[in-house]
């Protein structure tokens, strides 16, 4: 098959693929979620106020791995779905299609739809969530293909299946129990082809994702064991695959599987069958073809390069005496300038602008009414150096723009720093073109910086193009030999201003090249300079001593302070800053962090600078084929963690729902890790809510990553937040409770008398029973807690049924059950005072008689006794309970029952005889308070409390 066949038949192939993903995932698997919202969430939601965001069904369950099968790597069900459809489609037309003439395109259309619907319905039991081995019926099929639309997107396409037909071709497909379900109709005729390829595509991504398996087994299947791949392009796959180990730089290692990606679809035609970057390592196996895949990986590095935010950067610091632009890090040449002027955000491209103070009213009144007709009037800030405009954000039209990026250029290079006499000659230049039409005004700006910026500005606002003071100071379109121009680059008579600047740029962007070339080459990584004294902050390796980090290189994380505390940093009483050192390769890491911040628009609460994040690791693709039909083009785009927890639109909820799968998307890259528990515990929530909502796994390392199988890991997660959630690892299915006991915990920290205290018994196995009832109690008043009361209402059912109380816990169960027979029952609605009847008054006796010295048994119990008999029938409301519920015995034999439990078991036995302090007493109640209800619900219900009456004494 020829190259231009391959590449026309993948075309194809992408088309038909990105049509099932607009019409069928987006459309019709997003509408199906793991419960519908409230009604006044969907008025919220049809209104446009907030998102819907409840999981997506086929995202809240496990495509392979999960609690049951910890063998797998833990994905949601659509990734494996969808890896399965991909790696259908890619082998079949790289296996199968030899040739493609235009007329047989509508065929392959028909193969390729027929082969996408198969794939995407071949594990229907694990979306009907079926026990394993439990048949599947045509009314289960039958729903799925109504509810995913499949018939009506297989219509486009001239093509439909019956529900008979689907289970016959999954049993086909499974290789398992085949033809229990014969097809009720003739199938299509492509179903034959189609059915192949999703059969190996599902055992190639079971197979990549077993741990014992992997990549060898994969290409085991495709090259020998399985005999339906014929053609030896489908088998023939580059080992050793790229396999690159570096945590210390993920941004970097995105870019390049991006790059290598691209080249790869672009240059072979054909994506890698793998590709991941994930805890820390980059894995990709590219097609072989010999000379062909070595100039892919080569273009890849090119493009790598091209990249990197390594080279020409302004600095402004308007903080100090001046504010004079500085341009480093590159030497490009004048057009590279103007684009990287161009691709500058407005709120740094604006600083060009600084003026003195003293010089705004002159511009003011000079430059304001031109400036409002461009729709952008002074909007001063800064102190003693003040910028005229913040952005351009109210600038629409396009000519505008360019006239601020003629002024902005202009102004530059009018006031790059360089001796006095040169920059006094550069003004001399520019007015003479001017001299005509130049104001007077401008000359009544004393300093030389602000009259240059604004004669800069004037100028480029006032000229038009076909302008010959225009052309000569910017030059033509086509000749481009403007003033500036020469300004720049220099001739034979006169030096560039480039050539005086540093390019460290170059010097960065060549060691991130020789960095990755190493890596992939196996060999192990060498500094220039192995003797180096410093070392650098991230990753320890060598660093000449002169390279040094300033405040003016802005980079994330890197606090240059003399004292900071940090291991790796040099520390000096006689220096008044601190002498950091970064290698040239975590340059380039943390310049790119920092671009990826400023494009995302994502904030770093609370802080200037951004703090070191912690290393979060949660993969842009997976499966087979991971890079098929993603936008090439598209910038990766960054969500925060919190962003994806929210729905409320106000608050920066975000509304895409399955983009990551067209586009490549990085999750929470930019979070620290939180150092209140508060905070520590809402940003738990907001990382597995982000999983969940999002179908990837992440994993969040404090220290090196570590390969890992399970959906959320998180390696130095608090003691008390792991034993919070039930582990440092969860799979999927094990979120959703997560998330549950979350939200409790974040209700008990947010509710008064509850706190942090509380939430440490919660999350012990020792006070956890207590602790809950307290919390049930106290949170049982409000409705907006109602989520939360029944979930600790489970938990604390839950430990009554396995006895896991303590024998204290136990004995206040067992004096409630006792209360029970002589105080009628109630709800959950009765007042606290009800409910605590029996208690306040057996704990009043028990005070009064501590006070005479009443303190032996008989005397205890009978004070006890006689103060219920007495108080029980005055309280109507809570007046005796029937007699059938104390045997037809009196009240006061039931009194006295019920203080002889409390003495012997309460009062000797898990008090020993003392009044609890306030604090314990408060968990007491709360136990008292849950069992006395729970033993009215069982009595009603015709159930008995088994795991306290083996204590009854009885």
């Amino acid at each position: 098959m020829s190259d231009e066949a391959i590449q026309k038949a993948l075309n194809v192939a992408e088309e038909v693929f990105r049509h099932f993903m607009s019409e069928v995932v987006n459309k019709k698997v997003v509408a199906v979620r793991v419960k519908p919202l409230d009604a006044k969430e969907q008025k919220d939601v049809d209104s446009g106020k907030r998102i819907n965001d409840q999981p997506i069904r086929l995202l809240s369950i496990s495509g392979k791995g999960g609690s049951a099968y910890p063998e797998y790597e833990n994905v949601t069900l659509l990734d494996h779905l969808l890896s399965v459809t991909r790696g259908a489609v890619l082998l079949a037309v790289i296996d199968d299609v030899t040739m493609l003439e235009d007329e047989d395109i509508p065929i392959l259309k028909r193969q390729l739809a027929l082969t996408v619907a198969i794939a995407f319905l071949h594990d229907l039991d694990k979306d009907c969530q079926l026990k394993r081995d439990t048949e599947l019926t045509p009314e289960m099929a039958g729903a799925k293909l109504e509810q995913y639309g499949i018939n009506e997107w297989l219509s486009n396409y001239q093509l439909s299946l019956t529900p008979m037909q689907i289970l016959h071709l999954i049993e086909r497909v499974e290789d398992k129990q085949q033809f229990r379900h014969l097809s009720d109709v003739p199938l299509p005729r492509e179903a034959v082809w189609a059915e192949k390829y999703v059969g190996v595509a599902d055992k190639l991504d079971g197979a990549w994702l077993h741990k014992d398996q992997g990549i060898t087994e994969v290409l085991n299947r495709l090259q020998k064991k399985d005999t339906r791949i014929k053609n030896p392009l489908t088998k023939a796959w580059r080992m050793p695959a790229i396999d690159i180990l570096d945590p210390h730089h993920p941004f970097l290692l995105d870019e390049l599987q991006r790059c290598i990606s691209w080249e790869c679809s672009g240059h072979i035609g054909i994506p890698p069958l793998i590709e991941i970057h994930k805890d820390g390592r980059l894995f990709m196996v590219l097609p072989e073809r010999g000379k062909k895949t070595d100039e892919t990986i080569e273009k890849a590095f090119e493009r790598f390069a091209g990249r990197l935010p390594a080279g020409l950067r302004l600095e402004i610091d308007a903080k100090g005496s001046k504010a004079v632009p500085k341009l480093i890090d590159g030497q490009p040449d004048y057009d590279g300038l103007l684009t990287f002027l161009w691709k500058l955000y407005d709120e740094e491209r604006v600083k060009i602008f600084y003026v003195k103070k003293e010089a705004e009213e002159i511009i003011e009144n000079n430059l304001g009414e031109l400036l409002d007709d461009m729709g952008l009037p002074f909007k001063w800030s800064g102190e003693k150096y003040r910028l005229p405009f913040s952005d351009l954000k109210g600038v629409d039209d396009p000519e505008i723009k360019e006239r601020f990026i003629n002024a902005a250029i202009a102004a530059l290079l009018l006031n790059l720093p360089d001796k006095p006499d040169t920059r006094k000659k550069r003004g001399e230049e520019f007015n003479s073109i001017l001299k005509e039409a130049r104001p007077q005004w401008l000359d009544t700006i004393k300093n030389a910086q602000s009259q240059h910026t604004i004669t800069a500005l004037w100028a480029a606002l006032n000229y038009e193009k076909d302008d010959s003071e225009f052309t000569a100071i910017w030059g033509e379109d086509e000749k481009q030999n403007g003033l500036l121009r020469l300004w720049w680059e220099g001739d034979s008579k006169r030096k560039g201003l480039r050539r005086d600047i540093e390019n460290k740029g170059g010097e960065r962007i060549q060691a991130a090249m020789n960095h990755y070339r190493s890596l992939l080459s196996g060999r192990r990584v060498v500094a220039d300079n192995e003797d180096a004294e410093g070392r650098c902050i991230f990753t320890d390796c060598p660093v000449p001593s002169e390279q040094v980090i300033r405040s003016q290189h802005k980079l994330d994380a890197v606090n240059i302070s003399a004292f900071t505390g940090r291991d790796g940093h040099e520390e000096d009483l006689t220096l008044s800053k601190g002498r950091v050192h970064v290698g040239q390769v975590s340059f380039a890491e943390y310049q790119l962090r920092r671009d990826a911040r400023n494009f995302s628009g994502i904030s770093i609460k609370g802080k200037d600078e951004p703090p070191a994040p912690t290393l979060i690791s949660s993969p842009t693709t997976s499966g087979l084929f991971g890079g098929f039909a993603i936008d090439k083009r598209q910038n990766f785009q960054d969500v925060s963690a919190s962003d994806l927890a929210t729905a409320d639109i106000s608050k920066g909820a975000l509304s895409f729902d399955l983009n990551h799968y067209m586009g490549r998307v990085r999750i929470a890259r930019f979070e620290k890790i939180a150092e209140k528990a508060k905070e520590q515990i809402h940003q738990l929530h907001d990382l597995l809510k982000a999983s969940l909502r999002m179908g990837r796994p992440i994993h969040i390392f404090r220290g090196l990553p570590v390969p890992k199988r399970a959906f959320f890991y998180f390696d130095a997660m608090p003691k008390y937040l792991a034993e919070l959630i039930g582990g440092n690892e969860l799979c999927l299915d094990q979120i959703p409770n997560a998330l549950e006991r979350i939200k409790a915990a974040e209700n008990i920290l947010n509710t008064n008398k509850l706190g942090f205290d509380i939430l440490r018994a919660f999350v012990s196995e020792k006070g956890r029973f207590g602790a809950l009832c307290l919390a049930w109690c106290r949170l049982s008043d409000d409705n907006k807690y109602y989520e939360t009361r029944t979930f600790l209402m489970e938990c604390i059912v839950k430990e009554f049924k396995e006895g896991k109380m303590s024998d204290r816990d136990k004995a206040f169960i067992r004096f409630a059950e006792a209360a029970s027979s002589i105080q009628k029952g109630f709800g959950e609605g009765a007042s606290h005072e009800v409910q605590l009847t029996v208690f306040d008054i057996t704990f009043e006796a028990v005070e009064h008689a501590l006070k005479y010295g009443q303190t032996d048994r008989q005397s205890l119990i009978y004070a006890i006794a006689g103060k219920l008999e007495e108080n029980l029938p005055r309280k109507t409301k809570t007046g005796p309970a029937a007699a059938e519920w104390r045997e037809g015995k009196k009240l006061l034999r039931g009194c006295i029952e019920a203080a002889e439990r409390f003495t012997d078991e309460v009062w000797f036995g898990a008090l020993k005889g003392h009044i609890p302090p306030q604090s314990a007493m408060s968990t007491l109640k709360g136990i008292y308070r849950v069992a006395l209800l729970e033993t009215y619900r069982l009595r009603k219900d015709g159930e008995t409390n088994e795991n306290t009456d083996e204590n009854s004494g009885e």
